[in-house]
């Protein structure tokens, strides 16, 4: 009976473990599958968050978009964006504009590059501009877009339009050409021996002597003395002008002025300004001391006829008559062929025609020729 007890007990109790066992491990398995639960639950929401935060990013769906834009440069650093050195610029103030209207990231009004930010050209400082296209990604379908910025750009500043553009645009190599107009008030181009004011005006022959000295600077040039830091004839200072003209002179508040409009392919720092200097000088001063009452122009018109005699007469009857007499021409035609019009280091590698191959030939037989008699001779002296 004890045994019995024992044994039912023993397996009672066995079983009673086995049962907590059993409990037990099935509790940890469902705490484990609330807990997988748990993180799956925490996952969605994370998933959830990321994507209203994304959703909440209104710059995502930004393309790239062409600007034109105007300005007048008085009162600004130039174009190029130097925010760091705290300079006012035409591209620092449109930037903030663009932030003060939402329609950038603020992180990109510190770092344009994000943007994809591009200038079609740079001015220099106190340049104006019309017609500036910049490039850079904003939100698109925004009808109110230029109204927007401009609200917060100051006067001197209007952004006119806003075109969307493909993603591989760049405004500064798609523009096939820049153009440049100078207002300046004409006594600028008057002699430099005269009393000069205000009050001068300017006649049909000076606005013509202007324009013939500025269609020098017409077609592809090296313009290295116009700029700085330019070694001459260095690639990058070849540029290529294709309209440099002085309108016609018109008169505004008391004064006269005149236009100048320059348009080349590019231009180099200061290179403008320096071109129309040397044309003003030469107009103003070629004829200084021509004019002056005392000294005389030089200019050669007057006796253009005794010079065309003398060359008929002279010059060219002496080369007729040499040519003549020692057929200099026939000389050198008879050698022409021997040349073959290569770079000298094709004559080092024996690259010879068969003509002048033979004249060599020639040449060291009658040297092999000559040798020979004088050793011929040495033996007939001993």
């Amino acid at each position: 009976m004890i045994k019995t007890f024992i044994d039912k007990t023993l397996v009672k109790s066995i079983s009673l473990c086995s049962v907590k066992f059993q409990t037990t491990k099935t509790f940890v398995k469902m705490e484990n599958e609330e807990m997988k639960q748990s993180c799956e639950i925490n996952k969605a929401e994370e998933s959830c968050k990321i994507e209203n935060s994304r959703e909440e990013y209104k710059w995502k769906k930004c393309k790239k978009m062409a600007c034109m834009l105007s300005f007048s440069g008085k009162d600004y650093m130039g174009m190029q964006n130097q925010r760091s050195q705290g300079l006012k610029t035409i591209e620092g103030e449109l930037l903030e504009a663009f932030h003060k209207a939402g329609h950038i990231d603020p992180e990109w009004l510190d770092n344009p590059q994000k943007a994809f930010f591009q200038r079609a050209s740079r001015t220099d400082k106190g340049v104006s501009a019309l017609k500036m296209v910049v490039s850079l990604k904003l939100p698109v379908d925004e009808p109110t877009l230029v109204e927007s910025v401009n609200s917060f750009l100051p006067a001197d500043i209007r952004l006119h339009s806003v075109v969307r553009v493909t993603k591989n645009f760049n405004c500064k190599s798609a523009a096939d050409a820049r153009t440049y107009l100078y207002l300046t008030p004409t006594f600028a181009f008057s002699p430099c021996t005269g009393i000069i004011s205000e009050s001068w005006r300017c006649d049909e022959s000076t606005i013509k002597n202007v324009n013939d000295v500025l269609k020098l600077y017409l077609g592809s040039h090296y313009f290295h003395n116009y700029t700085s830091g330019k070694l001459p004839m260095e690639p990058s200072s070849r540029r290529h002008i294709y309209e440099f003209v002085c309108g016609e002179p018109f008169e505004k508040d008391g004064m006269e002025w005149c236009i100048i409009k320059i348009k080349g392919q590019s231009f180099m720092l200061h290179q403008i300004r320096k071109m129309i200097g040397m044309a003003t000088a030469i107009v103003r001063y070629n004829k200084r001391y021509g004019s002056d009452g005392m000294h005389e122009t030089l200019s050669w018109d007057k006796v253009e006829d005794q010079v065309t005699r003398f060359k008929e007469d002279i010059v060219f009857s002496d080369i007729i008559s040499t040519e003549i007499s020692t057929k200099s021409m026939f000389d050198w035609m008879s050698v022409l062929p021997q040349h073959q019009f290569k770079p000298r280091h094709f004559e080092e590698d024996g690259e010879n025609s068969p003509l002048m191959q033979a004249n060599l030939n020639l040449k060291n037989s009658r040297k092999n020729k000559s040798a020979s008699d004088e050793e011929d001779g040495g033996d007939d002296d001993s």
